[in-house]
């Protein structure tokens, strides 16, 4: 059954004339279905009006815009791009996240409105974060005057200034249902009401409570894990009853919320082959756009430039089953595969279409070479909205993503079909996101693709889309959801001494003494204790039955209830549920001998890093030096370090090889000596060429090549002032321990006139000496050395 409230108390302050106000939609819902619930059959009623507070604005806005000349609506997304950009052109400010310092501003702003207050009435700016407020919602406020435009917010304040126009469109009376707090600004237009002579009353759903519970836990997950597995067993004995989850902070904790109910409930939903179905829970945030794989599959597709494909993509290209590849599917993944085992961290779309050309398989990679030499010829030129809207339409269906035939995985025949029911409003909620993304033409009449991507993007993320449900007798809320509505069994998960109340945050951007004095959000923790206390007294008057968790994050606290809640009896989870059985493991192995397996010991190379490996993790070394296993080398931008080291060693190696020691080495002139340092390394770097220059922008290794150069230089300057030595690099050695040969090949080994050795290994980041010590050193290659050349004595390692 859906969420009531009983509409046995309210039916005595209604008449035709009566208008029922409610916090938000599901509130609304909630009184309609109680009235639905009232009524027998046969009844002759009249509909009462039951609205949303938002609903009721925007329905007296349309009415005002019939009779006056109305500004224009604008978002709180078009609000904060437009402040972001703002901010990131202001040179003068210093701080580099405009997203979240234009989210603050905007939120400084909305306050300030909802608060009654001009930005001329703002006093004591001190801090340099309030005079830059005050300097961008000027600049703002005279923006959105040019474009005779007003935020969503401020709707209300221009219905209070003509409310003797819609004398004829207010009610008799107003009876505020499930309110638990108004702004100032509403609280002022409620009371021009009144001075209409609309008469105003307020009415709060209450339960004849039965039973409150308290329970502890280690963690939110098993808080989680008990709510569901208390709400199954509840459904299960009492399918008729309503059980309701309110989660604390539920929108930071959403993935694990549906994590938790979907193993509980429908365990088969986390199968990433599953279609979307029906939830068995009714959660009431839904998931950004974004977040579902089709829509994740769209945006990837726009993202991607014009002269370059990121690996990431690429991998993304070969795998998503979101774009048709047609007959040839087979052919172009292969060709993909084979591309991104290069492993390279961008790819030149030229350069995939020069490879795609030489390619044996090239005849069945016709489709690829189109989409690649669209994606080249595409001009990113500045042009309005509407154009790129239109242009990404027809560039995913280029690329094979249609949204009206997107593909699902049928589960009974094992294949790819077309899709519908949910998926097909999802598409249908995506391409709304386009509609919407028109709004930023109020901001540019003209905007680049970074613009208008990234406000598309944002759209995604704000936008959700909610799966639907068959089992609305179960609901997860968040806390403001759930203030004012009425339930038989409430499970409260999330209330702890450290987040109930919540600590008192302070916007930086208005004055500290201006938001204390008017009781702002957040302005010193004495409100926030009476707003939790508010919600929380609200809350333990809306159910029968009632559960509270806890758990704390401080190891060290004594205790974690709220305060709010410390009266009530704690109880063990046992007590009402019994925890899931866990399934235990029979150990059942022997092993088995298999001759032909042979592990060629002596034939294991790997040198001293072999041993470095053994020492550190066995099982980790055996699996690379005797089983060949190899992890793929991590993608990262620029020159790799195993690049840079070769080109470093080898630079070195030549260097020695004709300078042979310290005597040539004293002789030589600063001129002659930086020639052979750039000698050497140009030659070392002709050698490592391809893999250079293939990912690296070449002024990337210009300035790699002289880090070389002076770091050769200043360490020639430490080879001066040692004593006199000849100089052998690249020495080859051989050491045999409990019965294996190791073969090893080390930088450079020095000879002093006395005949004592100097092992040196060039390392171009930190060494820890202390790792070459102990009974397992895990940087074994040093002392393996010393072992090695056992036939002199040996002076130093370095």
């Amino acid at each position: 059954m859906p969420l009531t409230i009983s509409f046995d108390q309210l039916a005595h302050k209604l008449s035709e004339k009566s208008l029922v106000l409610t916090p938000n939609a599901r509130t609304q819902q909630a009184v309609i279905s109680g009235f639905m619930a009232s009524l027998k059959e046969g009844d002759v009623v009249y509909a009462h009006k039951i609205k949303s507070f938002a609903h009721w604005q925007d329905e007296l806005w349309e009415e005002l815009s019939f009779i006056q000349a109305m500004p224009g609506i604008i978002g709180s997304l078009e609000l904060k791009t437009w402040l972001k950009e703002q901010i990131s052109d202001d040179e003068k400010w210093q701080l580099t996240n405009e997203q979240g310092v234009a989210e603050k501003v905007l939120e400084a702003y909305r306050n300030l409105s909802q608060w009654g207050f001009l930005l001329t009435e703002v006093e004591g700016l001190e801090t340099q974060e309030n005079h830059y407020f005050v300097k961008w919602i000027e600049a703002l406020e005279s923006f959105l005057t040019e474009r005779h435009l007003i935020p969503r917010f401020l709707m209300l304040a221009q219905l209070e200034d003509r409310i003797l126009a819609l004398v004829d469109s207010l009610p008799e009376n107003i009876i505020l249902v499930g309110f638990n707090q108004l702004t100032p600004l509403e609280k002022r237009f409620i009371e021009k009401c009144r001075q209409r002579k609309i008469s105003v009353d307020y009415y709060y759903p209450e339960q004849q409570v039965e039973s409150v519970s308290r329970v502890q836990f280690d963690d939110l997950e098993d808080e989680l894990k008990f709510a569901a597995r208390l709400s199954q067993k509840i459904s299960s004995e009492k399918p008729e009853s309503s059980i309701a989850i309110v989660v604390n902070q539920l929108a930071s904790q959403l993935t694990l919320v549906h994590q938790v109910f979907t193993a509980r409930f429908q365990p088969e939903e986390s199968f990433p082959w599953s279609p979307l179905e029906k939830i068995k829970y009714n959660v009431s945030a839904g998931r950004p756009l974004f977040e579902f794989p089709v829509v994740f599959a769209a945006l990837s597709l726009l993202k991607m430039r014009s002269d370059e494909i990121e690996l990431q993509t690429l991998l993304f290209l070969k795998n998503t089953p979101f774009i048709d590849w047609g007959g040839n599917a087979g052919y172009i993944k292969s060709f993909i595969h084979r591309q991104t085992l290069l492993s390279y961290a961008r790819y030149s779309v030229a350069k995939l279409l020069d490879n795609l050309r030489k390619d044996p398989d090239r005849k069945y990679l016709t489709l690829l070479q189109q989409r690649l030499e669209e994606l080249l010829r595409f001009q990113w030129a500045p042009a309005p909205i509407k154009v790129w809207i239109e242009h990404w339409k027809q560039f995913l269906k280029s690329w094979g993503w249609d949204g009206v035939n997107i593909i699902k995985w049928d589960k009974n025949d094992k294949s790819l079909c077309v899709a519908d029911g949910i998926e097909f409003k999802l598409i249908t909620e995506f391409y709304r996101a386009f509609s919407d993304c028109m709004m930023l033409g109020t901001l540019h009449r003209r905007c680049n693709r970074s613009q208008a991507l990234e406000f598309f993007s944002q759209i995604l993320k704000q936008n959700t889309f909610q799966v639907p449900g068959d089992r609305t007798e179960l609901h997860v809320l968040g806390l403001l959801e759930a203030t004012g509505l009425q339930f038989d069994n409430l499970i409260m998960v999330g209330f702890n001494r450290d987040n109930w109340p919540q600590k008192s945050q302070m916007n930086p951007f208005l004055p500290i003494l201006f938001q204390k004095k008017h009781e702002m959000p957040g302005c010193h923790p004495e409100r926030e204790f009476e707003y939790a206390q508010d919600l929380s007294f609200s809350l333990l008057k809306s159910a029968r039955r009632l559960w509270i968790t806890q758990s704390s994050s401080n190891s060290e606290q004594l205790s974690c209830e709220s305060p709010f809640f410390s009266e009530f009896k704690l109880f063990e989870a046992e007590d009402f549920v019994k925890a899931d059985s866990k399934q235990t493991v029979t150990i059942d192995y022997r092993w088995r001998i298999d001759d032909r397996i042979m592990l060629p010991v002596k034939d294991i190379s790997g040198g001293a890093y072999l041993l470095s490996q053994y020492a550190d993790c066995p099982f980790k070394a055996m699996t690379r030096f005797q089983f060949k296993v190899e992890v793929a080398e991590q993608v990262q931008k620029g020159i790799s370090p195993r690049i840079r080291g070769a080109w470093l060693h080898r630079a070195m190696e030549l260097f020695w090889l004709k300078v042979v020691n310290q005597k040539t080495l004293k002789l030589m002139s600063d001129i002659a000596l930086e020639e052979l340092i750039y000698l050497v390394i140009t030659d070392s770097r002709n050698e490592y060429q391809a893999q250079l220059y293939t990912d690296t922008p070449a002024n990337i290794v210009e300035i790699e090549f002289n880090k070389i150069f002076q770091q050769i230089r200043e360490w020639i300057n430490i080879e001066l002032q040692r004593e006199a030595f000849t100089c052998q690099p690249e020495v080859d050695k051989t050491l045999t321990l409990a019965g294996m040969q190791f073969n090893f090949r080390i930088d450079r080994v020095d000879t002093s006139q006395s005949g004592e050795l100097e092992i040196i290994d060039y390392k171009s980041g930190s060494v820890d000496i202390k790792k070459w010590l102990g009974k397992r050193p895990t940087e074994a290659q040093m002392p393996a050395y010393a072992l090695a050349c056992i036939e002199a004595p040996i002076r130093s390692l370095s």
